[in-house]
């Protein structure tokens, strides 16, 4: 399944100290995980008791009743593995412990490390109880490496370090914690599977616990890569599972890419399991149609975009004592978003309105509709917008090279060459620097002319997705709180993309549309964004876009798309090599110098094929 498992972070309605109840318990939310297709169910710690028995766990009849239970639990596992925790003695010693069960066996009991009432630490413990190992920090193998944390180890400051070390790329955390106000569960979920780099499942003791001096909140959670996956809702009154189908082959990915884990070797010891089930769906996975687009928090995330891409632009306009900036308005997306740029850094660095050097540069594809939405926008934003034609410049062109001027590519790049030309010229006549407005979709496609649209003095838009332009333009139009410039966003958002280089229809209707020649952004920004997330192969991606885009796109449609971006993403690498400096301001960059590094001469044929 493309190395997805779905992972179950299971909350049990506790009886505190009423085993027989609490097993029973178990044993339906168990099959329950186990039918929903879980290959690991991670239970609360101590859950076959209840974490609140206080001194009771030192008596007999609860230490044999648990250990009994616990037994028969093991029993009636499958394929899904289940890490549940109960009291144990060992020697002369009690212990907080999880189970580790699979297969009809207890395979393993892994210690808490932290001391915490009438249990002691089980730090370096090595031992047997009736059979079975007793292990701390022990890594075990399903066909992917997982990790048990109990409570509050994973708080410890080499936390997670024996999992790194074995090649966990999941650990399960069974907590019992008294809920504190203030407490962000989902928060803390992010920043240990951040920090671990892998997926935390934290299954959390819930309501059914005593309240003679505390309150749990049932708040399992579960971390992927950092961000919170899922979050069960606090103080439910009933039983729970939360579900996430994670992305392993992601995982590891990011484990091969990232330079905090160059030193965890990952094939260390582990014990073998029997084969776990891979996700039979992707339900619970996270793979939204737009991955490029903020989860939570939205203006917060638009606005740091915003601020990234004038912040570089301004360090390199006080660098070079730039006088102006000079840009193209075209009256589409990329340009909008880079001159709303140029105006929020006039505003940063207190300059004169002057100092934006807008042109708007007509060839012979150029429609009226675009030609508005560039006044309209650059009335709105208190520009001044010069018109220079570049039909006539491009036709003497054609005369020079003895070109008959049927529409080819020298017809198209010529304009976009010519167009370059005229900024890059007015941009010194100014004593300013030309603003690129590129963006990462068309760089990631090649769809742009080497040493035209290509190339400007800084690029601004460089690491900004397509389909994430528009919802920027939108904060800005809320943040600004200007009619004009609300209007003159809806409709260069509502303009058909095109590069405008092809000659207008007999009706003067536009003739080029890009996403009907190159394919749908959304899809190319799909296959961008896990592309560049995990590495995923071609027929993973097929499988991903076609959960995501179901009842949108044909298989055939997905299939046709990602043989167009597979070829373009490999063989238009020499643009991108080229490319002008530019703050990153995404998830993601293209550049060469420390964004995406490949040779610009590679074979495309393993990624056409799948």
């Amino acid at each position: 399944m493309f190395g997805f498992y779905r992972m179950a972070a299971v909350t049990p309605r506790t009886v505190v100290a009423d085993v027989a109840s609490n097993l029973s318990e178990h044993l339906k939310l168990y099959r329950e995980a186990e039918r929903t297709g879980a290959a690991l169910a991670v239970f609360p710690e101590l859950s076959l008791t209840g974490a609140s028995c206080g001194d009771l766990f030192r008596q007999e009849v609860l230490l044999r009743s648990v250990w009994s239970a616990a037994l028969e639990l093991a029993a009636a596992t499958g394929n899904a593995i289940a890490v549940f925790g109960l009291p144990v003695r060992c020697g002369n010693g009690l212990f907080n412990m999880a189970a580790v069960a699979a297969d009809g066996r207890m395979l393993a009991l892994i210690p808490k490390r932290s001391a915490d009432g009438v249990f002691r630490s089980g730090s370096g413990l090595d031992a047997e109880v009736s059979g079975v190992p007793v292990v701390d920090g022990a890594v075990f193998d399903c066909g992917f490496r997982f990790a048990v944390e109990p409570g509050d180890d994973r708080m410890f400051p080499d936390g997670g370090v024996a999992a790194l070390s074995g090649g966990a790329v999941v650990v399960a955390n069974p907590v019992a914690e008294p809920f504190m106000p203030g407490f962000d569960a989902g928060a803390e979920a992010a920043a240990l599977s951040g920090r671990f780099g892998g997926v935390y499942v934290t299954a959390a003791a819930g309501t059914g616990e005593s309240t003679t001096d505390a309150v749990f909140a049932g708040n399992s959670r579960i971390g992927d890569r950092g961000r919170c996956a899922v979050s069960a809702e606090s103080f439910s009154r009933g039983s729970g599972i939360v579900y996430f189908d994670a992305d392993l082959d992601a995982v590891r990915s990011l484990r091969m890419s990232d330079r905090r884990f160059a030193d965890c070797p990952g094939d260390g010891a582990a014990f073998k399991l029997p084969e776990a089930p891979g996700a039979p769906d992707l339900k619970y996975a996270f793979n939204p149609a737009s991955p490029f687009l903020p989860e939570h928090d939205a203006e917060r995330f638009c606005s740091d975009v915003l601020n990234i891409q004038t912040a570089g632009l301004a360090k390199r306009l006080e660098h070079t004592r730039a006088k102006s900036m000079v840009i193209g308005v075209s009256g589409g997306l990329d340009s909008t978003l880079a001159l709303v740029v140029m105006a929020r850094c006039r505003a940063l660095l207190g300059l004169p309105d002057d100092s934006i050097r807008a042109f708007t540069l007509p060839g012979f594809g150029t429609t009226g509709q675009t030609r508005g939405n560039a006044d309209k926008l650059c009335r709105a934003l208190n520009v001044d917008l010069r018109t220079v034609d570049i039909t006539a410049a491009c036709r003497r062109h054609f005369a020079d090279l003895g070109h008959d001027g049927t529409p080819d590519a020298v017809f198209e790049n010529a304009q976009a060459r010519e167009r370059t030309q005229v900024l890059m010229d007015a941009a010194n006549m100014y004593g300013g620097i030309l603003v690129g407005t590129g963006d990462l979709s068309e760089l990631a496609l090649g769809w742009c002319t080497y040493n035209g649209d290509q190339m400007s003095m800084y690029s601004v838009n460089g690491s900004v997705p397509k389909t994430l332009i528009p919802i920027l333009l939108e904060y800005e139009a809320r943040r600004l709180g200007d009619d004009s410039f609300s209007q003159a966003v809806d409709a260069i958002i509502g303009t058909p993309i095109s590069p405008e280089l092809l000659p207008l229809s007999a009706d003067g209707a536009l003739a080029q549309k890009t996403e009907e020649v190159v394919g749908p952004y959304e899809l190319h920004d799909f296959f961008i964004y896990h592309t560049l997330a995990s590495g995923a192969a071609p027929d993973k991606l097929v499988y991903l876009a076609r959960a995501a885009f179901a009842g949108r796109y044909s298989d055939a449609e997905i299939d046709k798309w990602l043989r167009v971006f597979s070829g373009r993403f490999i063989t238009q690498q020499f643009k991108r090599s080229a490319m002008p400096d530019g703050a990153a301001a995404g998830w993601f960059s293209l550049s060469p110098r420390g964004g995406w590094n490949m040779p610009s001469d590679a074979s495309p044929a393993l990624w056409k094929t799948w």
